[in-house]
């Protein structure tokens, strides 16, 4: 059975994922990174490329995402080892037209939206948003 968001819980189910993820990150930077990145990873696998740092005797982590949906690549970068530079750029045919960095605020509710607006019409996308938000 092909499952798709309520219309009238869009707003709602977007401010709450927007609010959760907000929060999530402000208790802990890096374990909230490698929590998203392992979700989207596993229900979007399509939309995510990920670069590791570490390996032998380090634990690997996240230096490197992109996420691509929509038309726009979300873009997280290791700044050191707990700060992250977020960007989003725009893309047409599969060129970056446009790359602007924002705060990660700002990032998490543009994210939040595009993953919303994907599970509207895509069972993975909203296999993430539902595990994004606990359910």
């Amino acid at each position: 059975m092909d499952r798709a968001l309520d219309p009238e819980s869009d707003a709602l189910t977007g401010m709450g994922v927007n609010a959760l993820l907000s929060k999530q990150y402000a208790q802990g930077h890096r374990e909230f990174v490698e929590q998203l990145c392992d979700i989207l990873e596993r229900t979007m696998p399509s939309n995510v490329k990920i670069d590791r740092k570490g390996g032998l005797f380090k634990l690997k982590r996240v230096v490197r995402f992109t996420f691509s949906a929509e038309g726009r690549d979300f873009i997280l970068e290791e700044a050191n080892d707990d700060s992250f530079i977020v960007k989003i750029a725009r893309v047409v045919g599969g060129i970056r037209l446009k790359t602007e960095t924002v705060k990660m605020k700002d990032w998490l509710d543009e994210l939040s939206e595009t993953i919303r607006l994907s599970a509207e019409s895509r069972q993975d996308a909203l296999d993430a948003l539902t595990e994004l938000t606990g359910g």
